[in-house]
């Protein structure tokens, strides 16, 4: 393939595919979608796909007014692998991560914390609607209410601002947090350490549909009461001799826990 008919990276991420069922064009680019995925997470997509507009039953839908490149990039912030915001031009220190980028300042955040000195800026009033940690924090006698940063220890910060972020608009995916069995179990720990259940639901549901062991999806399950995905997990075994080979480690679980594999083996009678 020669060079001008090398793909960018933002036609690459899009590129038509068994998944895709809809074409965007910008600037004469096309990016290939998938229109479930975009009116999931878009009232704008949900209603140029499924209401009664022209557009519904065009073959391409051409978006006007905007950057290929911007578009693609915000596109790709609900995909599995996120493209990395353009950093030419920049020094090094004006490019941000996409954890900094996630909680820059803005007119809506109140509130600093910092984490291995790097800083996160957050709402204070969503923090503590979402958990009781921060609720105390912000709103308690602690001296950290009257501070302008407030210093979170022995966390990594980019595992801590993934977590943080599964109760904000735009939840930060990373695709090795969703596919490593470790990695996925930290944010569990940290979710339950700044008591954070929506933190817990939203990674007890992408867990459920990950390709990982079942194994390890039950242990997880157990060790962390995820009853929803120690259902959807049971669900997969499919004959009482799968579970039967599991008797030694199951023996480990917890009442609640057998209780529910003992349901299972009856349902596979």
């Amino acid at each position: 393939m020669s060079k001008s008919q090398e793909l960018s990276i933002y036609e690459k991420t899009f590129a038509k595919s068994d998944e895709t069922d809809a074409i965007l064009v910008v600037d004469g680019k096309k990016l290939h979608v998938n229109k479930a995925l975009l009116s999931y997470h878009s009232s704008y997509f949900n209603a140029l796909f499924n209401s009664e507009f022209k557009e519904k039953s065009m073959d391409e839908i051409e978006i006007k007014d905007l950057d290929f490149e911007d578009f693609a990039t915000v596109l790709s912030l609900i995909q599995k692998i996120p493209i990395s915001p353009k950093t030419e031009g920049m020094s090094e220190a004006q490019k941000l991560s996409i954890y900094e980028a996630t909680f820059v300042k803005s007119d809506k955040t109140d509130a600093i914390l910092v984490v291995d000195g790097k800083k996160l800026h957050v709402n204070k009033a969503l923090l503590s609607y979402h958990s009781d940690y921060f609720d105390a924090l912000f709103n308690s006698e602690f001296k950290e209410k009257s501070m302008d940063e407030i210093s979170i220890e022995e966390v990594k910060f980019e595992d801590f601002a993934v977590v943080l972020s599964f109760v904000h608009k735009n939840p930060i995916r990373v695709p090795e947090y969703f596919t490593n069995v470790k990695k996925a179990e930290e944010l569990l720990k940290l979710a339950d350490r700044f008591d954070l259940p929506a933190a817990t639901g939203y990674l007890e549901c992408s867990i459920a549909s990950l390709d990982m062991y079942l194994t390890d999806k039950l242990r997880l399950a157990d060790k962390h009461k995820l009853d929803i995905l120690l259902v959807c997990t049971l669900k997969r075994f499919e004959r009482r001799g799968d579970l039967d080979y599991l008797r030694s480690e199951i023996e480990t679980y917890s009442d609640r826990t057998k209780a529910k594999v003992m349901e299972r083996l009856f349902d596979l009678y």
